[in-house]
């Protein structure tokens, strides 16, 4: 059995505890089981997402374009994993405005390290479990410092949790600009976020 890296072997940055024990299979599951009947109403959300997913994988990426990285394998349900939420946006938006895209699901963690490198990726939106400083990957934590080695992208939006310190995807300079704050988030928060987002995007203010 695999073991389970617990810091970062470029800068020895080590993941919280809690995020340890998800790895593990344990802690997670309970988590989501807790919420309250208000929070499982967004449950609801994820399967027209995954549909989306499905009928709709990429558009026009054999050359430059904006990689969608999905990654919910683990121990939660995929019908139930709220870390899809927000990237059905990205999609109808990419779509509408035709704009090269590709959905990156369940990837490996060498896969993950070729898309921070691959010149023809542009710009990456990540939805994952994780930390500040990195996200669970086929069930093991891949650092932001191990993806280095490439040319820098225009846009990396950490959608995932970032608690438990460590440098972003931009401190460890995979990226001109991102976003990614320092707090768990919600499928609620990233639906906003992605708004948030594409409205830059339309001002100018983001260039993927």
């Amino acid at each position: 059995m695999e073991k389970t890296v617990k810091k970062c072997p470029v800068c020895g940055h080590k993941a919280p505890s809690w995020i340890i024990e998800s790895l593990k299979g344990k802690g997670v599951i309970g988590f989501f089981e807790s919420r309250s009947k208000e929070m499982k109403k967004i449950y609801s959300l994820s399967p027209s997402v995954q549909e989306l997913i499905r009928t709709n994988p990429e558009y026009n990426a054999q050359e430059k374009h904006i990689a969608i990285v999905i990654e919910n394998k683990g121990e939660i349900c995929q019908s139930r994993d709220v870390i899809y939420d927000g990237s059905h946006l990205l999609i109808e938006y990419f779509l509408k405005h035709k704009e090269p895209y590709k959905v990156y699901h369940n990837i490996k963690k060498a896969e993950l390290i070729s898309l921070f490198k691959n010149p023809k990726i542009t710009s990456i939106f990540v939805f994952a479990h994780g930390t500040r400083h990195g996200i669970k990957i086929d069930g093991q934590m891949s650092f932001y410092c191990e993806l280095k080695g490439g040319a820098k992208k225009n846009y990396v939006a950490q959608m995932h949790c970032n608690p438990g310190g460590g440098m972003s995807s931009k401190e460890v300079g995979l990226t001109k600009k991102e976003f990614a704050d320092n707090s768990t988030r919600t499928s609620l928060q990233n639906i906003k976020k992605i708004k948030e987002i594409i409205k830059l995007i339309d001002q100018g203010e983001i260039i993927l």
